[in-house]
């Protein structure tokens, strides 16, 4: 496992560490081509900017903030949410987001929605109303609305709609066309695969039936041999031809008050109405802010990767809950109430064993060879401000700048051969000499 650390400079201040406002900002984990890393992190690096900008405005709160940034990764076709979206099996955009606010934890969330420009602007039209409550005749207002009924909520609410072919781009649909061949090609050699083993069972049956009372068999003119024809390699969605997931923002606005927000346009050639993590409680984000029962910490959590995988492991909440963003009487009973803090020292090891124990050795997730997540991490206590990122996947491009900052900084996180993990952290404002 690669581990490593950083520091970020800001100007000169009067202000306390934990009163500064800053953003953290990435563009999913997956395979990023050393090609389009440059244009990627400028994106990455403007989404940044987009939020320190509106933060420097009083009546900016991190919910906008965290919408700001969101929003121009996905007006970006080089990711996978909003425009350029991986395309469902119908060669259709289907998108899911959603957002946490930490000092109301209230939650929105959209899925597999069509013909919305900014599926983040859905997610907050939710969460508005979950922060509201019950209304008329003591009615819920949805926490999580998929399809046609979330597109419909969010017009009635100011959402700016689409034609849903708008939203794909030359380079969807030509790797959409080059997954279908990868597919129909798929189903081809597994068809012809079952009608050879049909015909080898034939044989050996018949073979069976021809051999005498000593097992030897008799001659017999129409036992074919069949060659062993190894089962030729066929291509697949690997790593390297997938378009890299869920991208997110978490923002924390110098007054105690953090949020959480992700977008999704899927994995490619998804069955329509799927919807993944990124509009899955628990799953694709997580935001706590500070408060006397947490020990007056921020803790704010972006998930991305593999949709099915994060659901059944709930990885974000499982990671605030490791960092002690949860107080006693929101945790689960099966967990501890007096599991240690994570301090800065030991949280490299720490999550090294989160993603081991409860994500790549899960045994929720057996029946799958490839298990791919990457997680953006951001916690303030006291003086302290800490960003971590952790991915299994090939890369992770991510950036993060403080209100204060010359500018942002961005990096695609790459994992070595052998590495099965790698973990990078960010103490803004303090030396590095703290990470081992």
């Amino acid at each position: 496992m690669e581990k490593s650390a950083d520091s970020s400079t800001s100007l000169p201040t009067k202000q306390s560490p934990s009163s500064v406002p800053f953003v953290c900002v990435h563009a999913g984990a997956g395979y990023h081509s050393k090609v389009t890393e440059p244009q990627l992190r400028k994106v990455v690096a403007h989404a940044a900017a987009e939020a320190i900008r509106l933060l420097r405005h009083p009546s900016c709160s991190a919910v906008d903030a965290v919408e700001a940034a969101v929003k121009v990764l996905e007006d970006s076709p080089l990711t996978n949410a909003g425009l350029g979206s991986n395309l469902n099996i119908d060669g259709k955009v289907e998108c899911d987001a959603s957002i946490m606010d930490g000092t109301s934890r209230g939650f929105g969330a959209v899925g597999a929605v069509s013909g919305i420009k900014n599926p983040i602007c859905g997610a907050v039209k939710v969460l508005e109303g979950d922060k509201r409550g019950p209304g008329l005749l003591g009615r819920i207002p949805p926490m999580m609305l998929a399809g046609e009924g979330a597109r419909r909520w969010c017009a009635e609410r100011g959402a700016e709609l689409v034609d849903p072919d708008a939203l794909v781009t030359d380079e969807a649909r030509k790797r959409w066309n080059q997954h279908m061949t990868y597919l129909r090609d798929a189903e081809a050699a597994a068809k012809e695969e079952k009608k050879t083993t049909g015909q080898k069972e034939r044989i050996e049956e018949e073979a069976e039936s021809n051999s005498d009372e000593n097992g030897l068999k008799r001659p017999h003119s129409n036992v074919l041999q069949l060659s062993a024809n190894p089962r030729k390699k066929s291509r697949s969605l690997s790593s390297a031809s997938l378009l890299y997931d869920t991208v997110g923002a978490i923002v924390y606005d110098g007054a105690g008050n953090i949020a959480s927000g992700v977008s999704s346009g899927g994995i490619s050639l998804k069955y329509p109405g799927r919807v993944g993590e990124a509009a899955c409680f628990g799953s694709g984000v997580w935001a706590q802010s500070a408060n006397a029962s947490n020990g007056n910490r921020s803790v704010g959590c972006n998930v991305s990767g593999t949709g099915e995988q994060i659901m059944k492991t709930t990885l974000a909440r499982e990671c605030a809950t490791l960092f002690g963003a949860l107080p006693s009487a929101d945790r689960s009973p099966d967990e501890s109430d007096d599991t240690d803090e994570v301090s800065g020292e030991n949280v490299f090891d720490e999550l090294e064993e989160l993603l081991r124990r409860n994500f790549l050795n899960s045994y929720l997730l057996s029946n799958y060879d490839e298990k791919n997540a990457g997680l953006v991490l951001a916690r303030v206590e006291g003086d302290m401000r800490e960003i971590y990122v952790a991915h299994t996947t090939d890369s992770m491009c991510f950036g993060y700048m403080c209100a204060q900052s010359k500018g942002p900084h961005t990096k695609v996180s790459r994992r070595r051969d052998g590495e099965d993990i790698v973990i990078e952290g960010i103490m803004l404002g303090r030396p590095k000499s703290i990470y081992k």
